[in-house]
């Protein structure tokens, strides 16, 4: 259905909108139980998103719909993931896709309370999915399949209703319940849970509606409320205020509350967030409740109110600005003062804060504060001036000025005088005077780039490079055409406030040209990274490409950049400050990223979160393909030094060095030996090679990372290795003798050599990938090398296996590299384990 097909696409949109992804669209109907009956009236912290479905029509009058859906894009994305989809196969994942369906269609609420005890705060927290009592069994058989089996969640009636209880391991009495409540399905988590839970849905406890901050953020006159949320830190304090802290002096302690007074935070009242849909435009407020006087951090909030006449001449061809209102040098003396009296309040007998502004102050030859940014007015822009790179990338920031003399003089100092100085001659600033306009210029070979800052009687402007610097100055005098705000879209100027601390206004359309202009190239590279994966995961000769590589993109599907932007217009977040507190309003037609459109805060990450979640299945196997690829360098680049120590000394190496008088698992083990194989004789020849794995001398050399050793689809690990040395079948055949059935190429105090391998070095691994729980690639013993003692030999408890999908990279004893399947039959992979077992392997 039509209906189905966005309901993803609002979710994430809106999701952005809110900040902390909360942003699905609200229901209108209300069912038998309301979900608002079943949180707690103490929530300090709530989030509430009713499903995508009741704002459909809204949602399709929107600049946002016409972009994603009219233009075909969303569409184009679909069949994508479709194709994707049959490509992976039959995957387990459909409970959890219908699952996530339900959530986003019907919305979910969360709440967070702090709970009340005999003995004190009971905190828990509680889930509601709505319309969601069907997913009850979901629950109860992920808990069982992700613990193997450990947890077991258990039934017991309470009243008329069946809750399913789980009884959190190795925590301080924390509880998991869950049970349906009419449609909805019920989630509560925390100490005593169950019962506080449902004493709120039985009445017997007030629920959220109580609350006066549902009153305040349930509703919005502005726009069709989608969610909402908040973070009740009056709450927090009236709790938690009175908790000690520990500090530096033990004689001394404080209390959580007196560091809120340090902070300036503590009339900080609740932080709310909305999100809706307005006409065209998707909308946000959020909203910082700290009336009365402000001091600390959130005085931080007081500052001048500007207009748009306030601005710097800008560009006239403007794709992103930020303005606000920002009295630097208070704003950094009230943090440090913030600094010095925290210092005071945790650590009085030290003064390091006030230490770290001499010693700056000592090494630079000026007090940063007091002779710099004292300089500095409140209009502060920061603008993308496009037109003078070829990229379109030049960011430029803009400060008015209030003391023209007193910058200059820092910047004369800093970068004239000291710059060469502390540079040792590799920089130096060059400084041009022109109609009492200074120009500083950064010039230094080393640095690849020119930055250059001016000061002029009323603005101060700095870049990356010369031209926009040089460009800004022949708009102030008047020498180049300036940016009208007039020329803004009526849906943009109208949410432009006359007033504002803060404003950014960034057009998206360029996010989309740019994203839609690379497109193709981007799908091609990953289309071919998937045919080799392709490759790869189904075991075939090395650069045979399959009979029908899978199509996954299908590029003449992808609409032009101009059909997708035609709806589009400029995105504006706002902010003003009055005596209640701070207020934050964005609109926007569809968020996007500054590259050089964009948008700012969590709104810009809206569309490209839409393009990675449909992407995400084809792109994943890029990433795999090509780490697998690596992995299998690896192994060849082990298999080629295998076969280089073979030739110099007749044999390959033993699991572990020789030493009788140490225990294996402290012996040097067979990777030590390839190192001047594989370019590491430097670090070979200062190991004492008569010595264990831990001793003075070696133990701190074979910290060191070898990347030949460390696979590529874990993180890396250190000095632990990825690889292991196969060790035949049994715990016995590392230690076996020849001749044996059960000996691997590698035993612990054995030299096997190629004649020693009847069963042929094309049938017998001798290296494979492990699945991460292997030692340190010097340790001899088990570390390094792992025998096949139990079914299923790949990904099973003998830690051979890998982070691929479908089974593992091995090394053969003939120098190649296979792929087998984590299916394979274990009987044939027992036959490759071993050198003399004279058994027929069957094609794996």
């Amino acid at each position: 259905m039509r209906t189905h097909r966005f309901l993803f696409v609002i979710a994430l949109t809106a999701l952005v909108g809110l900040g902390i992804g909360w942003g699905l669209v609200q229901g209108q109907t209300r069912k038998v139980v309301a979900p608002e009956s079943l949180l707690p009236e103490d929530s300090v912290l709530l989030v509430h998103v009713d499903g995508a479905l009741s704002h459909s029509e809204a949602f399709q009058k929107t600049a946002a719909y016409d972009a994603l859906y009219k233009s075909g894009l969303i569409g184009f994305f679909e069949k994508t993931f479709e194709r994707a989809k049959k490509m992976a196969g039959p995957l387990p994942t459909k409970p959890y896709l219908d699952a996530i369906n339900v959530i986003v269609e019907k919305g979910f609420s969360i709440a967070v309370t702090p709970g009340v005890g005999e003995k004190g705060p009971q905190p828990w927290a509680v889930a509601v999915l709505h319309d969601g009592a069907a997913l009850d069994k979901l629950i109860s058989s992920t808990i069982q399949l992700a613990s193997n089996g450990e947890l077991k969640p258990t039934k017991k009636t309470i009243g008329k209703r069946t809750v399913v209880h789980l009884d959190i391991p190795d925590s301080p009495g924390v509880e998991l319940g869950w049970w349906p409540e009419g449609k909805h399905l019920v989630v509560a988590i925390g100490l005593n849970a169950i019962e506080q839970s449902l004493a709120v849905i039985d009445a017997k406890s007030p629920n959220v509606t109580t609350n006066s901050l549902w009153a305040k953020y349930s509703q919005s006159e502005q726009s069709e409320l989608t969610s909402f949320g908040w973070l009740n830190l009056v709450s927090l304090r009236s709790l938690f205020g009175g908790m000690p802290v520990p500090t530096k002096n033990s004689e001394s302690q404080t209390t959580v509350q007196e560091i809120l007074v340090t902070l300036g935070l503590d009339n900080l009242n609740s932080i709310g967030i909305q999100a809706g849909i307005k006409g065209r435009s998707l909308t946000s407020l959020s909203v910082i409740d700290a009336p009365g006087e402000r001091r600390g951090l959130l005085s931080l909030m007081n500052q001048e109110p500007i207009k748009l006449t306030d601005l710097p001449p800008l560009p006239e061809k403007l794709s992103a600005l930020m303005v606000s209102s920002c009295d630097s040098a208070r704003a950094a003396q009230t943090v440090w003062d913030v600094a010095v009296g925290l210092e005071k309040l945790l650590s009085p007998d030290t003064s390091n804060v006030t230490t770290a502004r001499d010693t700056a102050k000592n090494q630079l030859g000026i007090d940063v504060i007091d002779d710099l940014l004292a300089g500095l007015g409140n209009v502060t822009c920061l603008y993308n001036d496009e037109a003078q790179t070829g990229f379109g990338i030049a960011p430029t920031l803009v400060v008015e000025v209030a003391d023209a003399a007193k910058l200059n003089a820092a910047w004369d100092h800093l970068l004239v005088q000291m710059l060469p100085q502390v540079s040792q001659g590799k920089a130096r600033g060059v400084v041009v005077d022109q109609n009492g306009t200074k120009t500083y210029t950064i010039e230094s070979p080393q640095l690849g780039i020119s930055p250059a800052i001016s000061v002029s009687d009323k603005w101060m402007c700095l870049s990356l490079l010369p031209q926009p610097v040089a460009a800004f100055n022949l708009r102030v005098a008047g020498e180049l055409p300036v940016w009208d705000s007039q020329s803004l879209p009526r849906e943009t100027l109208a949410e432009v406030p006359e007033s504002f601390t803060g404003l950014t206004i960034v057009d998206p359309r360029a996010t989309y040209r740019l994203i839609l202009g690379l497109a193709p190239i981007a799908a091609g590279v990953a289309q071919a990274a998937i045919a080799q994966s392709a490759v790869q995961s189904g075991g075939e000769e090395e650069n045979t490409p399959p009979a029908n590589p899978p199509m996954i993109f299908q590029i003449s599907d992808l609409p032009p950049a101009e059909l997708v932007t035609k709806w589009l217009y400029p995105n504006v977040v706002s902010t003003m400050v009055d005596e209640n507190g701070v207020t934050t309003k964005t609109s926007s037609s569809l968020p996007g990223l500054p590259i050089p459109g964009g948008d700012s805060g969590a709104a810009s990450v809206a569309v490209p979160a839409v393009l990675v979640a449909l992407l995400l299945p084809a792109v994943q196997q890029a990433r795999e393909a090509a780490r697998r690829s690596q992995s299998k360098n690896n192994l060849k680049q082990i298999g080629l030094a295998m076969h280089n120590y073979h030739d110099t000394f007749e044999n390959f190496p033993s699991g572990a060095f020789e030493n009788a008088d140490l225990g294996v698992d402290q012996r040097l083990s067979w990777m030590v030996s390839l190192l001047p194989f594989i370019d590491q004789s430097g670090l070979y020849n200062q190991l004492k090679l008569d010595e264990g794995f831990s001793s003075e001398t070696n133990q701190p050399l074979l910290e060191t990372p070898i990347i030949t050793y460390m696979n590529p689809g874990y993180s890396p690990d250190g000095f632990l290795t990825h690889y292991v040395g196969i060790g035949g079948l049994t715990e016995d055949g590392p230690t076996a003798e020849l001749p044996s059935k059960i000996a691997g190429v590698f035993g612990y105090d054995r030299k096997t050599k190629i004649s020693d391998i009847t069963d042929g070095t094309s049938n017998t691994v001798m290296v494979a990938e492990s699945t991460g729980l292997s030692g340190p690639w010097g340790q001899g013993g088990p570390a390094t090398v792992v025998p096949l003692t139990q079914p299923p030999y790949i990904n099973g408890p003998d830690g051979i296996g890998g982070p691929f999908r479908g089974g593992c990279h091995f090394l053969m004893a003939d120098g190649s590299v296979r792929f087998i399947s984590e299916n394979a039959d274990p009987t044939v992979i027992e036959k490759l384990a071993t050198i003399q077992g004279g058994e027929v392997v069957e094609d794996f």
